[in-house]
C-alpha cells in the first residue's frame, strides 16, 4: 500500500508526506505482526486493517489525556491496536459444536 492509495482511503490524512509515512510503516509493522503469515497479494481485509491501524496512530498523537465524552469525567482510552482492526488480521473461525 502506497501513499496515494492511503490518501484515497483516508482524506483527512495529515498533508506531510513523511509523516504519513511513519504512520503507514508503523501501522504496517504492527499489523504484520499481529498478523498470520500469507502468501501473494496482499488480502483486502489487510489493506483495510493497515488503513484504521495508521489512523488509529494519528489520532493518538493528536488526541491528549483530557478528552473525555459525556458528563463525569468519562475518558476514552486509546488501545495499540483496536478490536476491529485484530478481527481483521485474525477473524474468529466458527468451532463446531459436538452434540
Amino acid at each position: 500500500m502506497g501513499f496515494e492509495e492511503l490518501r484515497d482511503a483516508w482524506p483527512d490524512a495529515p498533508e506531510d508526506y513523511q509523516t504519513c509515512g511513519r504512520l503507514l510503516e508503523a501501522a504496517y509493522i504492527q499489523c504484520s505482526e499481529f498478523a498470520p503469515a500469507f502468501e501473494g497479494a496482499l488480502p483486502e481485509t489487510y489493506r483495510l486493517a493497515l488503513i484504521m491501524q495508521t489512523r488509529a496512530l494519528w489520532q493518538s498523537t493528536v488526541s491528549d489525556t483530557q478528552d473525555g465524552m459525556g458528563e463525569g469525567g468519562f475518558h476514552v482510552t486509546v488501545f495499540p491496536m483496536d478490536w476491529t482492526v485484530k478481527a481483521l488480521l485474525r477473524p474468529k473461525r466458527g468451532v463446531p459444536v459436538v452434540g
